[in-house]
């Protein structure tokens, strides 16, 4: 059973927070196959809840990239079924 993921992902920009675009593959984006791109998340994913933690180091050698994040997960499974995450208070900092 294939799980479809859109990604809809925002960084904040002064006071509120942007959506960021899909470009190749990274931001806002719709991945037609989760558990290919996420072994970790135990697919097939049954009913309830569940507590992912996926530890991620992010250098980035760019001042662009720095800054804060959030972003909402919508899931749905090939037969309908769906779900979401909220992620927020993504920070990432510069490396130098």
């Amino acid at each position: 059973m294939a799980i479809q993921a859109q990604l809809a992902l925002h960084r904040k920009i002064l006071f509120s927070y942007v959506s960021l675009p899909c470009i190749s593959g990274i931001g806002s984006c719709i991945y037609d196959d989760l558990c290919t791109i996420c072994p970790q998340c135990g697919c097939p994913l049954t009913v309830g809840d569940h507590t992912l933690t996926i530890p991620i180091t992010i250098y980035v050698d760019s001042w662009a990239l720095v800054g804060n994040y959030q972003g909402q997960v919508d899931i749905q499974t090939s037969s309908g079924a769906k779900g979401c995450v909220q992620v927020s208070n993504v920070h990432i900092k510069s490396s130098k």
